[in-house]
């Protein structure tokens, strides 16, 4: 064996020298403004994000979507103009995205930008803040660098940990949605229980009304924004029993009520019913000829399977490194962090538990083609929190950790910016979504100005001319559509005149659609028999640019055709 080195040895003068430069820079760290290091960072955040937006494939604006992005858009651009359709999502992100909607029109890929760049530009760093305040509240400023840090660092870790079969699907499909660059509501939802998270952690050690308050409202609005990620309240209402504190608890149901009020409008308002409490006869009722979209009640939201589960777990060794080791730092996590909070430990174990147990075994997502990831990126925050919390196992490092202490004057000026932020909130979390929801125009699935495709509902304002040449030949032509740098293509749905006929007609025309045709010019033309045809001319794209696959972002009203 070979023999340690001693004092006064070559060895042990340079192992001496590295801990005083390490103890040197961490009393100089730790005198830096928070504000200095944690802009860095989110600049950091950025830098990487960026990298991951040029190398992913993607087609201009348009990167890997997870198929709801369009009833988010049109919902919102349709509200913006005073009308309220089927109400399928939540009404939180429609609402957060209506000053874009208002402006860029009917087309998703047109407010594409506006959408990324309000994600990576706003809500990314939001999150970083909100992770650091985390930290801080439970170990001090080091503490909390270390986890915005862990925060930045562990998605791009995680392309190491895949395969090499693997490793294409987890950088395209699940990192530009963990990174905001979609426009799906997983993304800001994830964030605002961040932001939930951090006014908690503060509520309870604080022992003040406003953060408890805050961290309903930011709560209530994330299950606003994805109502199926309510799985959070698991974690919330864990670390309130753990915590043994009656104000925060009352707090935090307080700040919860509006915005669970203002989903129960939005539903009600939006289906005619709520789903969660009304039972499959009424949820056929309030569909109506429009058929039935969902089981109602709880296992609406809720489609658990155990061998789907055991799927996902065992697809967790096929496509990682090691599944144990990642047990282990989850599980290590819980136990390091419980030495320093307990309440802290409850929030992060509960909340992240929830949505493995759950958004595991819903047949929905699979860890195969990394639908799954999306689905669990709302608890992201509780496992990244879990990871960075396995350097407390060391002895004697929670005992080191120092918590922050605010001046008198910093305590009241925080409490009055934080009074103003509850007001704001609530106006803009539930005040405004339940005035709008109240009087907006009604229309459903059937209205002209909209069309219930398989990807989800879109605006249907393309303008298209029909004519017939030479008594049996179809010409239809419409505008160009030009979006930037993301190229598109034009889908031609028809209805053949043997299914106008029938019965299938009471269910909305739509219903008899089928594809026929994929291409890049603005006009088709086809010779017909006689007989009466519907057409639809939908504008698609995808993220890799090609035919044979991609979501319709704008259609054409119903045009119908006569060949005698």
């Amino acid at each position: 064996m070979a023999a340690e080195p001693h004092a006064g040895t070559p060895a042990a003068s340079k192992a001496e020298q590295a801990a005083s430069v390490l103890r040197a820079a961490y009393a100089r760290l730790e005198h830096v403004r928070p504000r200095y290091i944690v802009a860095g960072l989110v600049g950091f955040e950025w830098l990487l994000t960026l990298g991951l937006a040029l190398t992913v494939r993607h087609n201009g604006w348009l990167y890997y979507q997870g198929g709801d992005q369009s009833w988010f858009y049109t919902t919102s651009w349709m509200l913006a103009h005073g009308k309220l359709p089927y109400a399928a999502v939540g009404y939180g992100y429609s609402v957060l995205l209506m000053p874009i909607s208002l402006f860029a029109g009917p087309s998703l890929l047109h407010a594409l930008p506006a959408i990324v760049l309000l994600n990576v530009l706003v809500l990314l760093p939001v999150a970083v803040l909100a992770m650091y305040g985390i930290g801080e509240r439970i170990g001090g400023r080091m503490f909390g660098y270390w986890l915005a840090l862990s925060w930045i660092a562990v998605p791009f870790i995680g392309i190491k940990f895949t395969d090499a079969g693997f490793h294409q699907r987890y950088t395209e499909a699940a990192l530009p949605q963990g990174l905001g660059l979609t426009a799906m509501s997983d993304f800001p939802s994830m964030v605002m229980f961040a932001v939930a998270a951090y006014f908690l952690v503060r509520a309870v050690d604080r022992q003040t009304w406003t953060e408890g308050v805050l961290a309903g409202l930011f709560a209530g609005f994330g299950i606003g924004v994805k109502p199926s990620s309510a799985l959070f309240l698991a974690g919330a209402g864990a670390a309130l029993v753990a915590y043994r504190r009656w104000r925060p608890a009352v707090a935090f149901g307080a700040g919860l009520a509006p915005c669970i009020f203002a989903l129960w409008e939005w539903k009600s308002r939006g289906r005619g019913y709520v789903p969660l409490l009304q039972g499959e006869h009424a949820y056929r009722l309030a569909a109506g000829a429009q058929g039935v979209i969902g089981l109602g009640r709880l296992h609406h939201y809720l489609h658990l399977s155990w061998a789907q589960w055991v799927t996902n777990y065992n697809a967790v060794q096929e496509h990682f490194w090691s599944r144990r080791l990642l047990e282990w730092l989850i599980l290590a996590g819980a136990i390091g962090l419980m030495r320093r909070s307990v309440g802290a430990a409850a929030l992060a174990t509960g909340w992240l538990a929830a949505f493995v147990i759950a958004k595991g075994a819903d047949m929905v997502g699979k860890i195969d083609d990394a639908s799954l990831f999306r689905l669990l990126i709302p608890a992201t925050p509780a496992f990244v929190l879990l990871l960075a919390a396995t350097p407390l196992l060391l002895p004697g490092v929670p005992r080191r950790l120092r918590a922050q202490v605010a001046t008198p004057t910093q305590t009241r000026r925080t409490a009055r910016a934080l009074r103003v932020l509850v007001v704001a909130a609530t106006l803009v979390f539930a005040v405004v979504p339940v005035a709008l929801a109240s009087s907006a125009q009604r229309v459903g699935l059937v209205a002209p100005s909209i069309y219930d495709g398989e990807a989800g509902l879109v605006p249907a304002t393309l303008p298209v001319q029909a004519k017939v040449l030479h008594g049996t030949t179809v010409l239809l032509t419409w505008p160009a559509q030009h979006v930037g740098p993301t190229r598109v293509f034009y889908t031609v749905l028809r209805a053949l005149p043997s299914c106008l006929t029938t019965a299938a007609k009471a269910s909305g025309n739509d219903y008899c659609l089928q594809d026929i045709a994929r291409l890049r010019t603005p006009s088709w033309q086809e010779s017909l028999s006689p007989g009466v045809y519907g057409y639809r001319i939908a504008v698609s794209a995808n993220w890799l640019n090609r035919l044979n696959r991609g979501d319709q972002y704008l259609v054409s009203p119903w045009i119908s055709v006569t060949i005698h």
